[in-house]
Order: C-alpha cells, then structure tokens, then sequence
C-alpha cells in the first residue's frame, strides 16, 4: 500500500472529482473555489521565492546604497505669529487714528506667508548670512561636473570665437557676475525654504533645509529676524518722513488760522458787528417789538369792546351814587308804608314823597357825572393805546430792518468763521498727532517669533525607515509581479494538475531525474540494485497503477510513446519491465521502434534473431527472446528497416503480441513518438492501454495536447518523466512530492549514484 502512495498523488489531490456524489463533497465544493485561490498563490509564491528573495534583495541593496550615498538633509523651523487684527487696532489707537481691520484675516496673513517667501527678503538673508561663500549654495564654478566638463570641451573653441573678452578689471562685468551669482544662490535659497500657515492659526512656521544642521537653524531664525527688520527700518523711516510732513503742515496751518481770524475781526470792526451773533440779536429785538405790539394791539380791542359794552349805562364804581340809591330805597318803603296807614293826603306822606323827589334828582345828576368821567378816561385810555400800538409798530419795522441788514452781512462773516473752525479743527488734530509721534516709541512689526529654530538632531530627508519600508513594500509588489509574470511565461509541464487541465488525463508517474552518469546505465540496474530509491518506487508504482487501471483481465500490453524524441520513453519501457519483474511479473520489452533500430538493444542481445528476422519469418519466438540479468526480458530491432508501416501491420507482428500475452504479465511495447509518425496509435489495436511519456519542465503543451487528440481516448494516462524532485518540492505545487519533501523523507533513499547529491528528499526519519 505504501508503494502505492506515491502513484495516487494526482488523483489524492482531487477529491471532489472523486467522490463528487456524496455530502462531502457538496461541503468541500463550497469552500473549495476560495480555498484553491488562496493556497494556489501562496504556492505560486513558494514556487518562485528565488525570484521574489533574489529581487527583493537586490532593490533593498539599491536602496541601501542610495541611502549611503545620500547626504542628509536637516530642515530647522522657527514659528513666529501674524498678530491678530484686535491687537494692531488697539495699537494704532494708542499711536495713531483707527484702522480699520480688513474683512479677510486669512488673505492678511497669506500676505505675510507670500512676503516671508519673496525673493527680495530671501536675497536679504543670502547676503547677511554670506551664503554666496558657502559650497552647498554656490557650488565651486572651479570644479565643473561630468557633464559640464565635456560641454566645456566641445564648445570650447566656439565660446572663444563668439562670446566676448571680459577683463578681470572691468568693474560692470565683475559686478553683474556677483550680481548673478547671489540671484542664483538666492534662488537655491528659496528651493530649500518653505513657509506655511500652521492650520487655521495665526502662527506660521518658517523651515529651512540644508546640509549643515547649525547652518539650517542659523537661517531659519535669519529670515524672521530679517522680516522683523525690516519692517521695523521702513517703519522708523516712514515715521521720520511723517514727522517732518507734520511739522510742516501745522506750521503752514498756523500762519493759515491766523490770518483767518484777523481777517474775522476786521470784518466785524468795518460793518459794526460787535456781538458774537448780531442776526441773532436782531431777530430777539425783533421777537420782542412784535410780542409788545400785538399785545397793545390786544389791549386797545379790548378798550374799545368795554366802552361799546357800557353804552349809557351807570357805573357802579361811583360811592356817592350807591349812597343815594339807598337812601331812596330806604325812603321809598317809608312812604308805601305811610300811604298804607294814612293815606296819601297825610303830611309826612307828602314830606317822603318831596323827599324821594330830591334823592332821585341827586341820583339822576351823579348818574350823569360819573358817566362823563368815565366816557373821558375811556377815550384817554384809548388814545393811549393807540400811541403806544403806532409806536411800537414803528419800532418793529425798524428792527426787522435791522436784523436784514444784520443777516446780509453775517454770511460773509459766517464764511470766513466756518473757514477759521475748519483750519482750526485740522490744525489741532495735526497738533495732537505730532505730539503723540514725538513721545512714542517706534512701532513693533506685525509679526513676532513664538519659538526658535532648534539644531535638528535628525536628518529629514532621507527618512531612512519610511524610505526603506517603502522600498521593501515596492519591492515586494514587484517581486510579486515578476514571479507571476514568470508563472504566466513558464508554461512548460511540471505536475499532474497541468496534465489534468490541458490533457484531461490522470497522471500515473512522476518519474525523478537521473544524473547524466547514470542515464549511461540501463534502468534495469539502478531498480535491482537501488529498490528504495526514488526511481525503483516511482516505477513500482506505475505498474500498480497499470495493473489497478485495466479493465481486461489476463496479461496486459502497454503501448508506451511521447510526443517528441528523447522524452524518455525507452527508459521507461526498461524500466517498466524491470518493475514488474522486481514484484514477481513477467515482464518483456518489445521495441517497436523501427525508425531507430538498436534503441532498445541489451547487453546480452547483442546477437542473434531481431524482431525484424522474426517479422519475416526467419527465427521464431525463442530465438527472438532474450531473457536478461534482471528479471525481465526484450526483443529488440537491429537491422534497418525499409517499410516500418508495413511491418507494423504485419499478421506475424499480431500472432507475436498474442504468443506473448500468454507467456508474459507485462509487455511493453517502446513505439516510435507519435507526433512524426503514427506507429503507436496503430499499436494500440493490438494493446490493452497506452501511456504517454513527457519530460518535466520540457514538454511543450501544446505538443502533448497534440499528441493526446492524435491518440483520441486510447491513452491510459501520462508519465512525467525526468522530474527534479527538489526543484518541484521547492515550488511547492502541493501534491505528494511537496508533501514527501517534508513528512516523508525517511521512506525514500536517493543514493549520489542514481541523482544529485541535493535531490534527497525531506529530513531522514528512524
């Protein structure tokens, strides 16, 4: 059963082809699909591990080199801060009028970052930190490279014919050529510096890269110190500028106002106009005139409305009149009740009426006295009143004049008082601001430094770990696509699941290499005195797997053939036989080949009857056979032969296949190559099964695949020979070999006379 392992690995390694019918396979069809793609990558990477290592190493290499001969590069930052818009206002306010702070604080401080970064500040630093005499940013001119050296040499003779002669004396020309030489540094400058905003911040970071990491500090603190500078410098210039504008214009505003306000009082002393405001006193004389005369107006109505109220009518006011109205009360009761007791005739009846007679004459002429009066001291007051109306009507009219005459003449002096404010205005506060520009202190720039540039400690670039893992991972992906693009080149036959999909044929052997001293030696020798080694079990188990496969009972005829010549078909023909021989068959070699007479010739039959002499019925059977040392015997083909098609269909050749049918278990028929000629595919009406030989990693595809629809469905299935055992194992295909590579070395022992030294499989178990 053991022997029989090592022929079942292809069909071992198909289980759902196998056992397709049952549950498990059902189980196992599920998870195949994700299960074969995954192993099947992991063995293709096994497979071509040399080519994944050998390339993974030699870019890591590359890398490493590159790396050494990189020089670092040091990056130092200084971060220095935009201040905020709030700030420069209260600061303006303290010094100067208010600014308004623009909308857009991000374009301010861009602004910054685009100044930070300018070429002009950049050639600032270049020539206050003397970059111009450093190499690593003006590289010698007296050390050209390669390059230029040859551009120099071959435009030697025309740059002497063409460009002009300048004399080291010659003061322009030197001083262009520093010029250009600090425009070139200055652009180098600019490629090794970078200003960025930190975030949304007002901080803003300012890197400086070079070789040297005390250099790199030293100019990155250089360049904000060289900003703050310089807006300081232009500050105290601008201030300097501003101060003289000042002083000069207060000084013209001065002589201004006061030839302003001379011009003022002039003008009032020439038209009268004494009082600050004298339209405005005009017009309250005016107001006042006018209230006076309506309310005489008012007054003289009113005396004019009670006398016309009075008519003839008594007043009351008069005492004298009011005593006499009462007496003649009092008399007229008296006398009504005189007349009620005694009648009109009596005499103190007549005395009260001559009584009341004389009172109501007195009252009647004190009636008319006080009338008089009152009539005179009514037209007095009237006439009053109209004396005071008619002048205060005239005084009215002469201050609305007035207050004409005083507005005509104010607006001139209303000019020349709103021109003096004006001035005045403008010169205080021209005044104030020089006060305050003399007492400052000069102004601070808009941006400060936070934090230093420190010596970096590490290079930035090369980032050796990012750059080396990088490369590890490039290289790995390329590794990877080199060994599938190796797999898809290589198309060559190496394992049973190739035969399986290109052939559809099961594969019965996989037969080892042999060195090329023992391929000297017949196969028969190495299965007698080597049965443990890996090519006595290889051939061991193809005749088991002969013998399990057919399906005809009695001896069995094999036709053995190949796609091509040198596949290894005579080898295996011996060695079939001596197989079968080595486990108690009888076993025989017919070589059929007649197109190459003396393949198949033994040691012992080197003469004698030949197949040939037999076919033409000039020996017979006996003489034909030669029986040999291991077990097994042949006939072979010595002679030349004229028609080989013509033998092959020969009766004798039949009557020969069947004599030895019942002499023989085994009989291998060695026929030419299918593909040149179709000899074998005529054997195989006289044969039970047939078997193809092909050559491990030689074969082409396409020639077996040709070879198998020659055959139609006669083939048996195939033997790989010439397999490199520790080559297969190390590709990790997943079949036997792979596994007998590792679990089952101690069964095998290949011996350094059969094959390399390097082909012993596995670790050696006891």
């Amino acid at each position: 059963m053991a022997s029989r392992s090592m022929s079942t690995w292809t069909q071992e390694a198909k289980p759902l082809e196998r056992f397709s019918s049952n549950n498990e396979t059902e189980r196992l069809s599920a998870t195949a699909p994700i299960y074969s793609g995954l192993t099947d990558f992991i063995r293709l990477l096994r497979r071509r591990r040399r080519i994944i290592v050998s390339t993974i190493a030699v870019i890591m290499a590359i890398t490493i080199i590159a790396l050494m001969r990189i020089t670092p590069i040091y990056e130092a930052t200084t971060t220095v801060l935009v201040k905020p818009l709030l700030e420069q206002a209260s600061v303006d306010q303290q010094g100067d009028t208010p600014i308004t702070a623009p909308p857009n604080e991000a374009a301010r401080i861009a602004t910054r970052v685009r100044l930070l970064q300018s070429r002009s500040l950049a050639r600032q630093v270049v020539k206050s930190a003397g970059l111009q005499n450093i190499e690593e940013f003006a590289p010698n001119s007296e050390k050209p490279g390669l390059i230029d050296s040859i551009s120099n040499w071959f435009g030697a003779a025309r740059s002497s014919q063409n460009e002009p002669k300048v004399s080291l004396n010659d003061k322009d020309a030197i001083e262009e050529a520093q010029q250009k030489l600090i425009e070139n540094v200055t652009g180098k400058f600019l490629s090794n510096l970078s200003v960025d905003r930190v975030g949304d911040s007002n901080l803003v970071d300012i890197s400086v890269k070079s070789e040297d990491p005390m250099l790199a500090r030293m100019l990155a603190n250089r360049v904000a110190q060289t900003y703050i500078k310089g807006v300081t410098e232009g500050q105290d210039d601008a201030d300097e500028a501003s101060h003289k504008w000042l002083t000069e214009r207060v000084t013209a505003l001065d002589r201004q106002l006061r030839e302003t306000e001379t011009a003022i009082a002039q003008y009032r002393a020439s038209h009268g106009l004494i009082a600050e405001d004298p339209a405005g006193m005009q017009q309250s004389q005016l107001s006042q005139a006018s209230i006076a005369l309506a309310q005489a107006r008012a007054d003289r109505a009113a005396i004019d409305n009670q006398q016309n109220g009075r008519g003839s009518a008594v007043s009351a006011s008069s005492a004298l009149l009011e005593s006499l109205r009462g007496q003649e009360a009092t008399v007229a009761r008296r006398l009504l009740e005189l007349e009620v007791n005694y009648g009109s005739a009596h005499p103190e009846v007549v005395a009260s009426v001559s009584q009341l007679s004389e009172i109501r004459r007195r009252i009647s002429v004190e009636t008319a006295r006080v009338q008089t009066a009152e009539r005179q001291e009514a037209a007095a007051l009237t006439a009053a009143a109209m004396a005071r109306e008619s002048a205060l009507s005239r005084e009215v009219g002469l201050v609305s004049g007035s207050t004409i005459q005083a507005r005509l003449s104010n607006v001139n002096l209303q000019s020349l008082e709103r021109e003096a404010a004006a001035t005045r205005t403008l010169y205080q506060s021209l005044l104030e601001r020089l006060k305050r520009e003399s007492e400052r202190q000069s102004k601070d720039a808009d941006i400060s430094i936070v934090s230093r540039a420190w010596l970096p400690d590490s290079a930035s670039f090369p980032q050796t770990k990012q750059i080396l893992a990088v490369a590890l991972i490039s290289a790995l992906a390329f590794a990877v696509i080199l060994a599938l693009a190796a797999e898809a080149v290589d198309d060559r036959i190496r394992n049973a699941d190739q035969v399986q999909r290109l052939l559809n044929l099961p594969t019965l052997a996989m037969v080892p290499l042999l060195s090329q001293e023992m391929r000297k030696l017949p196969p028969a020798e190495m299965i007698t005195h080597q049965p443990r080694s890996l090519f006595s079990e290889a051939m061991r188990n193809l005749v088991i797997e002969l013998e399990t496969r057919r399906t005809q009972p009695g001896s069995q005829v094999v036709v053995i053939t190949s796609p091509v010549p040198d596949d290894g078909k005579s080898t295996i023909s011996a060695a079939l036989a001596a197989a079968a021989a080595s486990l108690g068959r009888r076993a025989i070699v017919v070589d059929l080949d007649m197109r190459r007479p003396g393949n198949q010739a033994d040691d012992d039959a080197s003469a004698g009857a030949d197949l040939i002499a037999f076919l033409g019925d000039h020996a017979n059977l006996d003489e034909l056979l030669v029986d040999g040392e291991h077990g097994f015997s042949t006939i072979s083909i010595r002679q030349k032969v004229v028609d080989p098609r013509g033998l092959l269909e020969s009766p004798r050749l039949r009557a020969l296949i069947e004599e030895l049918r019942n002499r023989f278990d085994l009989v291998a028929l060695n026929a030419p190559p299918i593909i040149p000629v179709r000899d074998a595919k005529t054997l195989t009406s006289i044969a039970d099964s047939a078997i193809l030989v092909i050559r491990w990693g030689v074969t082409d595809p396409s020639a077996a695949a040709t070879a198998v629809d020659i055959f139609g469905n006669e083939l048996m299935g195939v033997v790989i020979n010439g397999v490199d055992y520790t080559e297969h194992a190390r590709r990790a295909y997943g079949d036997a070999i792979d596994h007998a590579s590792r679990y089952g070395g101690g069964y095998y022992i290949q011996p350094e006379k059969i094959a390399k030294p390097w082909l012993r499989l596995g670790r050696q178990h006891s």
